[in-house]
Order: C-alpha cells, then structure tokens, then sequence
C-alpha cells in the first residue's frame, strides 16, 4: 500500500511506512503500529507513547523511555537508502531533541540534535571596532560565510548582501579562525572545515564587502577533500604570505603535513619546509612572532619532520625548526592555544599537561628559549578540563578563558578569569557566577570591552545565547548585540561505534532568521520533514522540508539494520516530540523526489 496522499507521493522503493496520521497504520489506540508498504515492518508502541489526533495524526515521545519497536528486525537496506520523517521536536530544557533509529546493539544510528549553542570560535575586530564573525552555509536564501557588527555591536544587514549561492559553501561543516588581513585593506582569511565540491577548500579569502575573493587560490583545491580535513589557524607574515595548519595531507594536491606556507595569491610558497614531513597529527593553533619572524604551533602531534615534537614547536621562516627554543620532551597532552606578551614570553594553554617532565598545569608561560618562565605562578590553575583561549589586554593583562573549568587556583571562576602578570587573579574583574558552558573565544576592542563566545546559556545568572559582551569589570552589557543569538541546528551521525560527522542544519540569530523565529520551528509548535538519503558512491545528503541543507561526498556507504524508533534500547539518545510519518525507501531519492514528496504531505500539516 502506498505511503503518501497526494498524487505526487513517491512509493517506488517504499520499503517502511509508519503513518500516524493514516488509521490503516494506526487507528488512534493501542500498541500496533502498522507498515503500510506491504512488507510487514510493523512497529509496536513500547512504555506508552501516547498518541494525538491532532498535528495531522502523530505519535507522542516523552523524551524519557518512549519507543517504537519493530515486530520483525527491520535489515534490508544496503547503499542506496533514504529516510524520511515527518515530526515536531520539541526542545528540553537544555535546548536538545533527538530523533533516533536504533540499529543493532548500537543505538547510534541515526540521532539528529538541535541546540541553541553553537560553537562559533572564528572572529576578529578592527581598529574601527567593526566585529567579525565566521558562519556556516545555511541554504541558498539565506547568507553564509562571513557577518559582521558594526562598532555599536548590531548587525550590520548592508554586509554581505550579494551572496552569491553559486558560491556553494554548503560543504562547510564547521567555521575555524578568521584573520583580518594587516597587508591587504579589508581583507579576510576564514578557516573552515568542509567537504564537497569547489575550489579553496579550508581556507577563503573575503573582499571588504563579504564577498569571496576568487583571485585567490583561482583554480586551487585547497586542502584535501576528507571529513576530517580542515584549516584550524591561518597567521599572516609582515609580507602578506600566509602560515596555515590544521589538519590536512594536501593542498593544491600537494602533499603537505598539517602546515603550508602560501603566497599572497594562494599558491604554495615552496621555500617553505620543502620535501619535509611536516606534523604527523593535527595543529589547533599557530602564533607568529612578527618580531623575529618565528612561528610556534600547538596541537596534539608528536614530531615535526620525524623529528620528536611534543605538541609544541618554534619554526623559523623557511620551515626548518628553532633549535634555540628548547622545549625538552615537551607536553605529555595536547595544547590548544598560545599567545605572545609584550615581553616575547609566551602562554600556553594546554588539556592538564606536563611540560618536560614538571608539574601538570593547564596553563604555563615560556621564556624565549622554552624554559619554564617561574615568575609566572597560578598556582593549581583551572581545576578541569582545558584552556580554550588566551587573550592578554594592553596593559598585560591576562584572560583565561576555559572548557568547564569551576575555579582557578582554589577561587571560584566559572569558565573565565582574568590574571595579572605574574598569574595571580585580578580581583576587579568580577564575573559572579561565570558561565555555564565552555567559552571558546574573546576579543578585547579599543574601549576595553570583551566580545565573548562559547557554549553558554547563562552568565552571572541571566540568560545569553553563545556571545555576550562585557564591560571591562566583568559586568554583562546588556544594550548591545541584543539580536546576536547563535542559535544552531545540528545533525549528528553515527556510524557503528564511531561518529563520523556533526553537520550545521540552520544558524539562527546572526542568518537572515531571528532567534525567535529559529525557536518557532524547532520548538514543537510546526512541523519539519526531515530527509537523509546514502547513494551507493557514498554521497550523504540532509533535507530539511524539501531543501537540500547539506551533503558529505565520500561517505562510507554503511548498510542499515533498524530495530527502533525514539530512544536507544540501552536508554539513550531519547526522543522528545511528535511523529507523524516514518518513511524508508531503499533507493536514493532525488532532490525532486524529496520535494514531491514534502509537497505531498505539507498539506496535512497546515504548510
């Protein structure tokens, strides 16, 4: 039996069709969920999902123990495939829903997650106190790359307006670093990773409009086109050629190792570490010394052209390595972040590390020469997890800013504090409470406020969305950015044990859709047609009511095995919401396809 109403409803290759809303599959009571596409996929209601007729007819989940499980396990689906559900999610109080497909003994399968934190970590500001911030691709209506503030920190809407879709950054996955460039008026450099067709993959370079500047890398590839590639950092030297590292084996089909130096066009510099092995794993951040022309990288790799480099580094311009930074063994966990003080020593944030050997710390400062810089005392430091980032203000003053760290040195400090020089707290910055969540960036602009990014939800008790602004003295401003909320949407997938992708869906508050509006549709109030097709060469493709959102190209074609609907049979990854329709088809659907069959149903729906 078909599983659409409508005449443009697709059944060709229906192999499971779960309807709410049709009393052939669920006549409104009991624990029977009939398949209507004849192959007796039937579903039974397990812990008592209740059921509602209005919403065209839908299944509800309770977010705690509700599934649905099939009579028979469901397991004929190899490459090509296509799920389709229609449903309203509703948000828990953490601002997460899950729709889950629990496969085999792993309830991984298949889990989309929404959340109204969204790691952002590239931005920069200029002299002029205009504010730029790195985003994803959203879809063809709606702006992507680069946005910007203007120097009263509200949106600037004549930024960027010529987006160009044909510009395609829908294969950006996660938007890294943006650099303005100091030798080219205007310009900007975005890190990113992405997978997908086009040129300049992992690395973009902006026109003082928001338009990507085609002049540069014209032709390139950039970095190779994996899942895992990407550009973490991208420094620029005092004649405008560029350090870029992350983690990367290419570029311009190149071999490189995690670090290539360019030329002002975009094109390799090849006097750069040539025929060198480069980092054996991945590089998280790079600091130029402008002064000396050096460059310190840090990350989580252990050599730099077979030779033993423990996750920190000084090279020279030409790629070779600094031996008078002697750095002994180096750290025995990973480093994310560094910065340069005034005085050329340099601060480290690190995963609880020890450095050559001493005590474990999260944060350290280096003399010149690599030895541990002991005048710098914080004591025990942060007290979990890992420094994100380090900013240091003009007076020498130190910003810590942390991944759920609870205090510093034995003070209470909720993911943020501020040091002085010799790494005591500076008491006049007074956060109260801290953050919830991780804070992931900071900026300081020339009056000496912070612009603050991260994971959080609260500050000091109220109530922000993933970028504030604070006063000098840690007071919450509240009369700016009022209409930056950074509101994602996200698709996480698994693949057996391992997940191989987080894709961003929708990014609401600094897109052309308002926070308040991004709410409406993911809260439970209207409903979404969610589509996920695997072609037998290994293209993914998401949909979002009959909009192609995103695609991952070379994924691993993985057969399908779904034993349930709602929540992972162990207890995790529960649905919060309503179904209405669960649709499986064992063939590839079209864009068009997907759009016939939405167009199909959104009539029921009130669409």
């Amino acid at each position: 039996m078909g599983a659409y109403a409508g005449p443009n409803g697709i059944e060709d290759g229906l192999v499971l069709c779960l309807d709410a809303g049709n009393t052939k599959s669920y006549p409104g009571s009991g624990t029977a969920w009939s398949d209507l596409s004849g192959n007796s996929n039937n579903g039974t209601l397990i812990n008592g999902p209740t059921f509602s007729s209005t919403d065209g007819g839908a299944i509800v989940f309770d977010g705690s123990d509700d599934r649905v499980n099939l009579t028979t396990t469901y397991s004929p689906l190899s490459a090509p495939w296509t799920l389709s559900s229609w449903y309203y999610p509703t948000f828990t109080s953490s601002k997460t829903i899950n729709t889950v497909f629990y496969s085999g003994s792993n309830p991984r399968t298949f889990s989309l997650y929404g959340s109204s934190k969204r790691t952002i970590l590239g931005m920069d500001i200029d002299s002029s106190n205009n504010l730029y911030i790195n985003t994803t691709h959203i879809n063809s209506n709606e702006k992507g790359g680069l946005i910007k503030f203007n120097s009263s920190y509200q949106l600037d809407t004549n930024y960027n307006t010529n987006f160009d879709p044909a510009d395609d950054l829908s294969s950006i996955v996660r938007a890294w670093t943006i650099k303005l460039s100091t030798q080219y008026s205007g310009k900007i450099y975005a890190c990113f990773q992405e997978q997908g067709q086009g040129n300049q993959l992992g690395l973009k370079r902006y026109n003082s409009d928001g338009s990507i500047d085609t002049s540069f890398n014209s032709g390139g590839a950039g970095i190779n086109n994996s899942y895992l590639s990407q550009v973490h950092d991208v420094e620029e030297d005092s004649s405008g050629k560029l350090y870029i590292a992350g983690r990367f084996e290419s570029y311009n089909g190149t071999t490189v190792g995690n670090i290539v130096k360019l030329n002002t066009d975009g094109t390799i510099d090849t006097s750069f570490n040539s025929g060198g092995a480069g980092f054996n794993d991945l590089v998280y951040n790079l600091v130029l010394d402008s002064t000396n022309n050096k460059l310190y990288a840090f990350g989580i790799f252990t050599s730099y052209n077979g030779t033993t480099a423990n996750r920190i580094i000084r090279l020279n311009a030409d790629g070779s390595i600094d031996t008078s930074f002697s750095t002994g063994t180096g750290f025995n966990s990973s480093t994310y972040t560094g910065a340069l003080d005034s005085n050329g020593k340099l601060l480290v944030g690190t995963f609880n590390a020890s450095y050559n050997g001493g005590t474990s710390n999260r944060i350290f400062r280096l003399n010149s020469d690599g030895s541990v810089d002991t005048n710098f005392s914080p004591g025990t430091g942060p007290n979990s997890q890992y420094v994100s980032h380090i900013e240091i203000d003009s007076n020498g003053k130190i910003f810590v800013c942390g991944s759920n760290f609870s205090s510093f040195n034995g003070t209470t400090a909720n993911d943020i504090v501020k040091l002085n020089s010799d790494g005591s707290i500076d008491t006049s910055f007074s956060t109260g409470s801290g953050f919830d969540n991780q804070v992931r960036n900071l900026k300081i602009d020339s009056n000496g406020k912070l612009i603050i990014l991260g994971l959080f939800s609260t500050y000091d008790g109220t109530n922000v969305s993933g970028a504030i602004l604070l006063d000098s003295d840690g007071t919450l401003n509240t009369d700016i950015m009022s209409g930056f909320e950074p509101l994602a949407f996200f698709l996480s997938y698994f693949i057996d044990s391992a997940s191989w992708g987080v894709l961003d869906l929708r990014l609401a508050g600094i897109s052309q859709l308002t926070a308040s509006d991004a709410f409406s549709f993911f809260d439970g109030t209207a409903p979404i047609n969610y589509v996920e097709s695997m072609s037998s060469s290994g293209t993914y493709r998401v949909y979002v009511n009959g909009v192609l959102l995103n695609q991952v190209l070379n994924v691993p074609s993985t057969s399908v095995n779904i034993q349930s609907i709602g929540q992972g049979i162990n207890g995790s990854y529960s649905m919060n919401g309503k179904i209405s329709n669960i649709s499986v088809y064992n063939k590839d659907l079209s864009e068009l396809q997907v759009q016939q069959n939405y167009n199909a149903l959104k009539g029921r729906f009130g669409l």
